[in-house]
């Protein structure tokens, strides 16, 4: 093989996966060579990681020196496999089980567009947040859509991918928001008071009853309580873990998706059809979570749905 034209043996090379690539390398010195080639490592950045957009940059948004080590920057990423997987696991949930909630995914977004959206909230979102956006941005819903009055009428209100309950006339559907919406939702909705803590709004009911909450600084997500509008009142939603490594220190909203997709996948929650139109129920539908008993031939089923929104955080505590 040694013996072949150097112009024969990059055309083969490029014509095999990065992994094997970096195999041939540890082969023989020629090899080793061809294979560090900027042009093949730059073809497989392209191929295997799209939203690169042609920079050679890792994860973080940090230059690296080579297009080879940018490829070993992303390959590497624990927390970049994770958001994809993460994604990965809700857009097959979704295709398989909800097709409408799969349609609504917008496409990742853009350095640019997530340089836009940090200067007009005037905050950096998390490494984790930013490679979630970047996978995938959002749903894609009208902005008539949210806060409609006729919330009943609109089939877009029940497709939030977060999912949501319906009792005693009292209604919740999440959607997961665009960045473009995030600053939109942002600037309209919190007090000056969350606005100096760094909290964007990330998600939201159609008809805008409930908020959850991305904190920029320690990157955990918070779900908004009855005193949201009167003083900022907010609960976490993430329960605090060390993470395995130092990227992942602030992996709040990637931590808050893998359980929800968790969730989906094992069954916990479902696709229920309630007043003619479909949506994801909150109620579990699994045990522990959930209990099922017969009593006189009759089996009944108990579950039941937390309703932060009309919490107090200060009569929890006090409980």
């Amino acid at each position: 093989m040694e013996q072949l034209p150097s112009a024969l043996l990059h055309v083969i090379v490029a014509k095999v996966p990065a992994t094997d690539c970096a195999r041939l390398a540890c082969v023989a010195r020629t090899w080793r060579q061809v294979t560090y080639q900027e042009s093949l490592w730059e073809s497989h950045c392209r191929s295997d990681f799209p939203l690169l957009e042609g920079l050679q940059l890792d994860p973080f948004d940090r230059p690296c020196p080579s297009w080879k080590a940018t490829y070993e920057a992303w390959k590497s990423s624990r927390l970049f496999q994770r958001s994809k997987l993460c994604w990965d696991s809700l857009r097959s949930w979704a295709k398989n089980n909800f097709q409408e909630v799969a349609t609504s995914l917008i496409p990742g977004a853009s350095l640019e567009e997530l340089a836009e959206a940090e200067s007009v909230l005037k905050c950096r979102f998390p490494p984790a947040a930013r490679l979630l956006y970047r996978l995938c941005n959002g749903q894609r819903i009208p902005q008539a859509e949210l806060d409609c009055d006729d919330e009943y009428q609109e089939e877009a209100h029940y497709i939030g991918l977060i999912g949501g309950y319906n009792f005693s006339h009292h209604y919740v559907n999440v959607h997961l928001l665009s960045l473009r919406q995030v600053m939109s939702l942002t600037n309209r909705i919190l007090p000056p008071l969350t606005r100096n803590r760094r909290h964007v709004i990330i998600a939201a009911s159609s008809n805008l009853n409930k908020f959850f909450f991305l904190d920029c600084e320690d990157g955990n997500v918070y779900v908004g309580t009855r005193n949201l509008l009167v003083d900022g009142e907010m609960m976490v939603c993430v329960p605090e873990r060390a993470s395995t490594s130092e990227e992942e220190t602030q992996d709040g909203m990637l931590r808050w998706l893998e359980h929800y997709a968790h969730c989906l996948q094992s069954g916990i929650f479902h696709v229920r059809t309630e007043e003619g139109s479909r949506s994801i129920s909150l109620y579990p539908e699994t045990e522990p979570y959930c209990t099922t008993a017969v009593t006189r031939g009759v089996q009944v089923c108990c579950n039941s749905v937390r309703k932060y929104l009309n919490c107090q955080l200060q009569l929890l505590t006090m409980m």
